[in-house]
C-alpha cells in the first residue's frame, strides 16, 4: 500500500483555497457521477449526483443555517462535489451570520466564481480586502478573477502580493511555482519555492523543496528541512501528511516514526495522516505500535474511516499472530476442561434478562456436543465460517442448544470441550461412545441425552451425520445423516437436531412449545451469520473467562465489525443486536477499551429503536448503559414501565 502524498507537479485550482473546514467530510466524489456518503454505521451509500442535489445536500444545509462553521463544511463539501448553485443562498446566510468574515467572504466569493459571477465574486472579495488586514486567502480568490478575466499580469501581482502575506498558501504556492515552470522550467519552479520559503513564517514551500532533496537522494538535506518545518507546524496536518507521506515512499519509515508519529494527534490532525503512520507500522512489522495507534484512531468513530480501519487491523492482525505463533497449554493441563453453556451465552452477559426466555418448567436434560471433524483434530484456532467443519462442530451445539431452549421444554445446553489456554477441542473421529457415557453421567451435570456427531468435508460435498445418545439406556439410539454441500450443512445439521428432538417429543421426553415469543429459529442467510457469530462470541468468552490468553486473541475487531454487519443486514430481527452488544459487553468486561471505537454506530442502533413494545427498544438501552448515557438510559426504562413492561425495566435497572 502506498503512503499519501501530495501530487508533485498538479497545482490544484487557486479558486479552492479555503480555510481549514473543521472535520474531514464524509462524503467523497466517485467516479460516474456518483456521490459517496457515510452513514453513522459507517457504511458506504452511492447516490447519484441528483440524489444528492435533491435529498442529501438541502438536508445538510438546513441542520446548519443556524451554525456558521457547520454551515461553511456544508459550503465547502457542495464546493468539492462541484456543486456551486445550490450553494448560492446558504453562501449568502453565511456572510450574514458568520463572526469570521473572512471565511464567510471567502466561501462566498467562491461559489460566484463558481457560477460564472466574476463581478459579484471580485465585488464581494474586494470589499473584504478593503475593510480588513491583508488576507492571503483573499488575495489569492482575487488573483484566480483576474485571471478568470484574462488580466494575467494582475493576477500575477496579486498572487505574490498573497503569498508574502501568507507564504503557506497550498494552492497559492503550487500555482504560484507552476507558472514559474511555465515560463523558465524547473530550475525556475525551484526558485519560485525558494523565494516563498523566505518570507517569514513560511513552512509549506521547504515541504516542497524537501521532496526535491529527496528525489535526489539527499535524505540529510532533506530531514533538515522537515525538522525546521516541524519547528513551526507541527500542528498542521499538511505538513504531517507530506512529511509522512514523502519519507514512506522513498523507503525511510524509520524517519516517519522518529520525526510524525510522537506528533501526530488524531483528534487534531487529518486521518490520512494516521494512515500513512499506520502504513509505516504495517511496513515495518511494528504491529503492537501499529494496534495502539489504530486504536486512537478508531476511538474518533468517524464512520467514513471504519473501512480503512479495518483493513489495516486486519494486517496487523496477521502481523501479531505471525509473532506470537498458535498459542499452548499450560503444562500439565493439555486436557479439555468441558465447558458447559446451559443459556445463550447473550443471556450470561447482558444481565440475564429472563423476559426474553420461555417461562416453561424444564424436563429432559439434553447436552449438545461438539462435533467431531473427520479429517483430523483441532484445538484453539481462529473463529472460521460455518462453511467449514470446524466452525460448524463448534458453534453447532450453542445454536442448536439455544434453538431446543425456546422450541421445546428439554433444558438443552451446549457442552464444549476446551483446552485451557489454548482453545475449544474438536475430535477427529468422533467421541469414544464410553466418553459419551460417562459425560452424561458425571456427577453434578448428569444429562439424560447427548446429541453429538461429526461432519466429513472434501472439496465436492459435506456429509453430516448426528447421534442421539440414551445416557441410561448407554447407547445411540437414532442417526440421521446426510449429504450435501457446505453452504447447507449448518441448515442440514440444525434441522437433523430438530429432528432428534422430535423423536424426544413423540416419546413423551418431552413437550414442542408453542410458537416461540421473542425468538424465532434462524434460517438461511442469517443462520449461517449466526452460526459464525455464535463461534467469535465464543471465543470472546473463551477469552474473557481466562479459559484462553486474551493477549493471544486475534481478530477481535474483525468479529466486532462482522457482528455489527449482522445486525444492520435485518435490524428487525432481534439475535443479531443480542450478539453485538454482548461482544462489546465483553470487550469492556476483560479491561479492553475497544468497544470504544463502536460508540457511534451502537448508539446510533440504540437510537433508531422508538417502539417500547418491542425487544429492540429494550436491549439496545444497553449501549447507553455502555456508553454513559444516562439520561437516555433512564428515559427508556421509564417508557418501557409506561407500557406495561415493569419486568423489563426492573431487568434494565439491574444491568452492570
Amino acid at each position: 500500500m502506498a503512503f499519501l502524498r501530495r501530487h508533485r507537479h498538479e497545482a490544484p485550482a487557486p479558486d479552492e483555497t479555503l480555510p481549514e473546514a473543521g472535520p474531514e467530510p464524509a462524503v467523497a466524489a466517485a467516479p460516474e457521477e456518483r456521490l459517496l456518503a457515510y452513514d453513522a454505521y459507517g457504511r458506504a451509500v452511492s447516490l447519484t449526483r441528483d440524489e444528492y442535489r435533491e435529498r442529501v445536500l438541502p438536508a445538510t444545509l438546513r441542520k446548519n443555517w443556524d451554525n456558521p462553521p457547520g454551515l461553511y463544511g456544508a459550503i465547502v463539501q457542495g464546493l468539492r462535489d462541484d456543486f456551486s448553485t445550490e450553494l448560492l443562498e446558504a453562501s449568502e446566510r453565511l456572510v450574514a451570520i458568520d463572526p469570521d468574515a473572512e471565511r464567510a467572504a471567502t466561501a462566498r466569493g467562491i461559489v460566484l466564481m463558481k457560477t460564472g459571477d466574476l463581478a459579484g465574486a471580485d465585488e464581494v472579495l474586494t470589499r473584504f480586502h478593503g475593510q480588513h488586514e491583508p488576507s492571503g486567502v483573499i488575495l489569492t480568490n482575487l488573483a484566480k478573477v483576474a485571471a478568470e478575466r484574462g488580466d494575467h499580469e494582475r493576477a500575477h501581482e496579486l498572487l505574490a502580493e498573497a503569498l508574502h502575506v501568507d507564504p503557506n498558501l497550498e494552492n497559492g504556492l503550487l500555482w504560484w511555482a507552476a507558472l514559474a515552470r511555465e515560463r523558465e522550467g524547473e530550475e525556475a519552479y525551484l526558485g519560485a519555492l525558494v523565494e516563498i520559503a523566505g518570507v517569514p513564517g513560511s513552512w509549506r514551500p521547504q515541504l516542497w523543496l524537501a521532496r526535491h532533496r529527496l528525489d535526489d537522494d539527499d535524505l540529510d538535506g532533506a530531514l533538515d528541512l522537515y525538522r525546521d518545518v516541524l519547528e513551526h507546524a507541527a500542528d498542521q496536518s499538511d505538513a504531517l501528511l507530506m512529511i509522512s507521506g514523502d519519507l514512506g515512499n522513498a523507503g525511510h519509515v524509520d524517519q516517519v516514526f522518529e520525526l510524525v508519529l510522537p506528533r501526530y494527534i488524531p483528534e487534531r490532525h487529518a486521518l490520512s495522516v494516521g494512515f500513512n503512520l499506520l502504513n509505516a507500522c504495517v511496513q515495518s512489522g511494528k504491529w503492537v505500535e501499529g494496534d495502539a495507534l489504530l486504536h486512537r484512531i478508531g476511538l474518533l468513530n468517524a464512520p467514513h474511516a471504519r473501512d480503512q480501519i479495518a483493513v489495516f487491523s486486519r494486517s496487523l492482525d496477521d502481523l501479531k499472530a505471525a509473532e506470537l505463533g498458535p498459542p499452548q497449554a499450560p503444562e500439565g493441563e493439555d486436557s479439555p476442561t468441558i465447558v458447559d453453556v446451559p443459556r445463550p451465552l447473550w443471556h450470561t452477559y447482558l444481565g440475564r434478562p429472563d423476559w426474553l426466555l420461555p417461562a416453561t418448567p424444564r424436563r429432559a436434560t439434553v447436552g449438545i456436543l461438539t462435533l467431531a471433524d473427520t479429517f483430523g483434530e483441532h484445538i484453539g484456532g481462529a473463529p472460521e465460517p460455518p462453511t467449514s467443519a470446524v466452525g460448524l462442530a463448534r458453534s453447532l451445539p450453542l445454536v442448536l442448544a439455544e434453538a431446543l431452549l425456546y422450541t421445546t421444554d428439554t433444558e438443552a445446553t451446549a457442552v464444549l470441550p476446551v483446552v485451557r489456554g489454548v482453545g475449544p477441542a474438536v475430535a477427529a473421529e468422533g467421541w469414544p461412545g464410553e466418553d459419551i457415557i460417562d459425560l452424561g453421567r458425571t456427577e453434578g451435570a448428569e444429562l439424560d441425552y447427548i446429541i453429538t456427531g461429526a461432519i466429513t468435508q472434501t472439496e465436492q460435498a459435506t456429509a453430516v451425520r448426528l447421534d442421539l445418545w440414551d445416557i441410561q439406556q448407554g447407547a445411540a439410539v437414532e442417526t440421521l445423516a446426510k449429504e450435501g454441500t457446505a453452504d447447507d450443512a449448518g441448515t442440514t445439521l440444525l434441522d437433523l437436531g430438530q429432528q432428534l428432538a422430535s423423536r424426544l417429543v413423540n416419546e413423551g421426553k418431552a413437550t414442542a412449545l408453542a410458537e416461540a415469543t421473542h425468538y424465532t429459529v434462524p434460517s438461511g442467510p442469517l443462520l449461517d451469520g449466526y452460526l459464525a457469530a455464535s463461534d467469535q462470541l465464543l471465543a470472546l468468552t473463551l477469552a474473557t473467562e481466562g479459559l484462553t490468553e486474551a493477549e493471544q486473541l486475534v481478530g477481535e475487531r474483525e468479529m466486532l465489525n462482522n457482528l455489527l454487519a449482522l445486525t444492520l443486514a435485518d435490524r428487525h430481527v432481534l439475535l443479531p443486536k443480542l450478539v453485538f452488544l454482548t461482544a462489546l459487553v465483553l470487550n469492556r468486561s476483560r479491561g479492553s477499551s475497544i468497544y470504544q471505537e463502536y460508540r457511534a454506530p451502537a448508539l446510533a442502533m440504540a437510537d433508531a429503536e422508538r417502539d417500547p413494545a418491542t425487544d429492540g427498544f429494550a436491549v439496545t438501552a444497553i449501549a447507553y448503559h455502555l456508553f454513559d448515557r444516562q439520561d437516555a438510559s433512564e428515559a427508556r426504562r421509564a417508557a418501557l414501565a409506561e407500557a406495561g413492561r415493569q419486568d423489563v425495566a426492573d431487568w434494565l435497572a439491574s444491568f452492570q
